[in-house]
């Protein structure tokens, strides 16, 4: 899979799509006149420079997730905000930027650990992803 994949919920019925990610401001007419612009996000299938709309789905940008590079246990591809449950407990995956590398945080902090600590020693093939902390089932 290509490493500059992404994730995100399309706006129309909510449900994931995987391809390229960008945005771009689409101007706002009225009698011709540019009065303003919205910024559009947008996942495309396949990396064209013509923009095939059958292949371009617009998304919530809050939920867009970038691929990892990393496959679970079942090799399931890994993106950030997937949930692991490899040992009942679950955590979800997070970018670190101190260590440059992707970790795991816990998705319901125990009262002895702090809201901010992320493991970033993963075994990354034994984990199992179970969702995303975008899907309402979490």
């Amino acid at each position: 899979m290509n490493k500059h994949i992404c994730k995100a919920k399309k706006l129309d019925n909510g449900e994931w799509v995987q391809g390229f990610y960008s945005e771009y401001v689409d101007n706002i007419y009225e009698n011709y006149d540019i009065v303003g612009n919205e910024t559009i996000n947008i996942i495309q299938k396949e990396c064209h420079f013509d923009f095939v709309e059958e292949n371009r789905f617009e998304v919530d940008p809050n939920t867009v997730c970038r691929y990892t590079g990393l496959e679970d246990k079942n090799g399931v591809p890994i993106f950030e905000g997937d949930i692991d449950n490899s040992d009942g407990e679950k955590m979800y995956v997070a970018w670190h930027n101190g260590d440059a590398a992707y970790g795991l945080k816990y998705l319901h902090p125990h009262y002895s650990v702090s809201k901010d600590y992320l493991d970033t020693c993963i075994l990354w093939g034994r984990t199992q992803m179970v969702g995303n902390i975008h899907d309402r089932e979490v």
